[in-house]
This record gives C-alpha cells, structure tokens and sequence, in this order.
C-alpha cells in the first residue's frame, strides 16, 4: 500500500492501483527480479500479476486481466517454488470464479491444494479448498460444497483470518 509523505498509508483507486502494481512488474523485469532474493517466501511478481488479473477485470479489461493470471502462474512454474505456485493457483481460480468460469477454477484450486497440502501451507490450503467449494457449488454440487465451505470457513475465521471472508461467504449463497 502507497504511503503518504508522512509514512502514513493512504488508499487508491483502481487505476492507481493498476499503474502501481504494473509498475512493480516493471521494475522486477528491467531489475532481474527473479534471481533475487526476498525475506518472505513470495515472489514479488507473482503477486503482482496475481493481484493485478483481479484489478484489471475490475476494470473492464478482461484481455490484460487474463494474461496477468496466466503469466503469474508461468512466472511460478519457472521459479519452481511450491510457495508461489500455490499462491499463484489460487489467485487464479479466485480469478476464474469472478469471471463465472467454475470449471477452470476447479482447476486452479484443486493445483493449489494439491502443492499446498504436500508442502505445508495452511492459509492456501483453506483459501484452495474454498475456492473449490465454490467452483463445486457453481457447477452443481450444491449440498457437498456447502459442507466443504462451511467447515473450511469456520477453520479459516478460528484461525484468526477475517481477509476476504465476505468474499468466501458469497459463495455459500451461489
């Protein structure tokens, strides 16, 4: 999130948010950003691209919105590190879901709860399996992705999350 002169965080809008998250891209690219190292187990590119395929949907643009989402899980596969591949999977079915496209989202959430599970990543396994649940619930497998998103939400918010739990809650009323 930008800050202000004071070192105060302040908001921004949409595009904004795009030219800042697009800038990000750039600098990573022109800067090798893959062969640096980060304090955090995310690369700084998938992130991104996985944010920015949301934002330029949100947008209207769904073309750049499509390339961001496949290119954050082509920026995964290249770095081969389960983290972000996990990340990037379940951006992309979280995308897929926005643009009611269930069956790819299936897709992307089973992968990151797939890597998720045999590598130990708690919050994308919940957020996979919940994007899972709605891509079931989307495609009519109502009464047992309700189940699966009912409890996984409930270990999701036990576990102190509340981000995006509007979002998941949702997809209990698709």
């Amino acid at each position: 999130t930008p800050t202000d002169a004071t070192g105060a965080f302040r908001f921004v809008g949409l595009a904004e948010g795009r030219r800042l998250l697009e800038k990000a891209v750039d600098l990573y690219r022109s800067n090798g950003g893959h062969r640096l190292s980060y304090p955090t187990p995310q690369d700084p590119a998938v992130a991104c691209l996985s944010l920015l395929a949301t934002t330029c949907w949100e947008m209207g643009d769904l073309a750049a919105g499509i390339r961001c989402s496949e290119e954050a899980v082509a920026v995964a596969r290249r770095l081969n590190r389960p983290f972000d591949l996990a990340y990037a999977h379940c951006f992309a079915a979280s995308f897929e879901l926005l643009r009611h496209r269930p069956l790819a989202a299936h897709h992307h959430a089973e992968t990151a709860v797939e890597i998720s599970r045999e590598h130990g990543y708690g919050v994308w396994l919940i957020a996979g399996t919940m994007h899972l649940a709605m891509a079931m619930g989307a495609t009519g497998r109502v009464e047992e992705a309700t189940a699966m998103l009912t409890a996984t939400l409930e270990a999701w918010r036990s576990g102190g999350a509340e981000l995006n739990r509007s979002y998941y809650i949702v997809g209990l009323a698709n």
